[in-house]
């Protein structure tokens, strides 16, 4: 039979991975956290994978797939303000934003593990408002971080975003990829 013990560890990692006990583990799990990073400290997760002979699995990178049903004329404008606002300064550097599960992909690739990756995209209907609602702030505020000028027209689009979800008719698909890396033996 199998049997497996797990061991919750919580750290700072921003400045590397040396606080993580890599004794007595077969495995590094994350979730919604690669796609915060710079390609840099993704390098030093590999290089530790590598050295310490560990699998990772990374769950829910977002991947810039997005989509809003009814669709408004302004969707793609505040998608690509907020795929910006990913890619930009976060705790580990520059982030690798919907970049990051490919990049991860590609670097194990290259360390010598078998990689796996599927899509676990976040599908949210008329009964997930309280999720769409926390999805929309964090897209207005990224928004108007980064287009300040345009305060009025995103208040406009989170105004009819808002109605949309209020009366139970918005759709809202937010693309993630889970990923797999096994050293090879």
């Amino acid at each position: 039979g199998f049997s497996a013990e797990v061991t919750p560890f919580q750290a700072d990692l921003s400045g590397g991975l040396s606080a993580l006990p890599a004794q007595d583990a077969d495995i590094v799990t994350a979730s919604a956290l690669l796609d915060l990073v710079s390609a840099e400290w993704l390098e030093l997760l590999v290089g530790f994978c590598c050295e310490h002979r560990l699998a990772c699995y990374a769950a829910l990178s977002y991947d810039g797939d997005m989509g809003w049903n009814p669709q408004d004329r302004m969707d793609d404008d505040l998608h690509a303000l907020f795929d910006r606002h990913q890619r930009g300064e976060k705790s580990f550097g520059r982030a690798l934003g919907p970049d990051a599960a490919r990049a991860t992909a590609e670097c194990f690739t290259a360390a010598g593990f078998t990689v796996q990756s599927g899509k676990s995209d976040w599908q949210m209907g008329g009964e997930d408002r309280d999720m769409q609602e926390a999805l929309l702030a964090g897209y207005v505020q990224a928004a108007r971080e980064l287009a300040p000028d345009r305060s009025a027209e995103i208040e406009l689009w989170r105004q009819r975003r808002r109605m949309a979800i209020g009366i139970g008719s918005s759709r809202h698909r937010v693309g993630h990829i889970d990923i797999l890396a096994i050293p090879k033996s």
